[in-house]
């Protein structure tokens, strides 16, 4: 199952990078009158030249152009359309909302915090689009937990322990049908939670291009914790790995996650099944690319 679920990721991310890359050509050939169905068999997933498009567009921009983008919900290697799938008994079973919990743990600077919130919403609102599934960006929540006296620099093991506290009282509020509360704690919204201190806000504010450009090498991360991690030793390379958070395993039990990647795509690949933290996991500082 791993070996698989590590195929199809590779597969899935050779061609949204080769839907990148063809970008240009694609649109030349819609513009030209060449039918989209021509080129449907290399670029799936059509992006619309958003150059000069502002971070946070007016509703008009916000809208794409019908003419320059075919919106024909393409379904092959579409992580929306997996979404969307995976979704269903989630709210079946009384959970209608995805998204992580996002705590925030550094106060410097609110415009830097209102920033990093907007790029978030605004990759993962291009990502729904472009997959021609806009309307999951309804049901999308980021549960912010803010709290500047307990929060404020705040560790990784302090997030996982507030988050399995939040995840208890969340699913015990929750309408659940009877005798599905296993799905929706497989829901990714009650496994993992994102920790945003001072480095993720660097990094997604004044390091990496911004939207609407991409961030193909995953410039902008967040810290994405797992509820329950794997506390087994694990081999140590020696000199090789360092410690992260005073912990030489090489699963740290979190990982840096690119924004570029992380909802619909990580998102999707964490509902599917199968042990895809340690599919995607990379060992801090590198960051993992979905």
């Amino acid at each position: 199952m791993r070996t698989a679920l590590m195929v199809l990721s590779q597969s899935r991310s050779s061609l949204l990078i080769r839907h990148r890359l063809s970008t240009t050509t694609a649109l030349v050939s819609l513009r030209s009158g060449t039918s989209a169905r021509s080129f449907a068999s290399f670029a799936p997933f059509r992006r619309p030249d958003v150059t000069n498009t502002p971070l946070l567009s007016s509703q008009d921009q916000e809208e794409l152009d019908i003419s320059e983008v075919v919106m024909d919900r393409d379904e092959s290697f579409n992580d929306a359309a997996d979404l969307a799938r995976q979704l269903a008994p989630y709210h079946g079973a009384g959970c209608k909302s995805w998204g992580f919990v996002i705590y925030r743990c550094t106060y410097a600077s609110d415009s830097a915090w209102e920033h990093f919130l907007d790029v978030l919403n605004a990759r993962t609102r291009r990502s729904l689009r472009e997959y021609s599934y806009p309307e999951l960006y309804d049901t999308l929540s980021w549960s912010i937990e803010s709290d500047d006296q307990t929060l404020n620099g705040a560790s990784k093991d302090f997030v996982r322990e507030r988050f399995r506290d939040w995840v208890e009282r969340e699913i015990a509020d929750l309408s659940i049908a009877p005798g599905h509360e296993g799905t929706v704690r497989w829901n990714p919204k009650f496994r993992y939670c994102i920790h945003a201190d001072e480095g993720v806000l660097k990094s997604v504010v004044d390091d990496a291009p911004q939207p609407p450009a991409p961030d193909l090498d995953g410039v902008a991360y967040v810290n994405l914790v797992a509820k329950d991690s794997d506390e087994q030793e694990a081999k140590y390379d020696g000199e090789k790995d360092l410690e992260v958070d005073g912990q030489r395993m090489y699963d740290v039990g979190w990982m840096k996650m690119a924004v570029d990647g992380l909802a619909p795509r990580a998102y999707s690949l964490f509902a599917c099944g199968g042990d895809t933290f340690s599919d995607l996991y990379e060992r801090p500082p590198a960051v993992a690319i979905p």
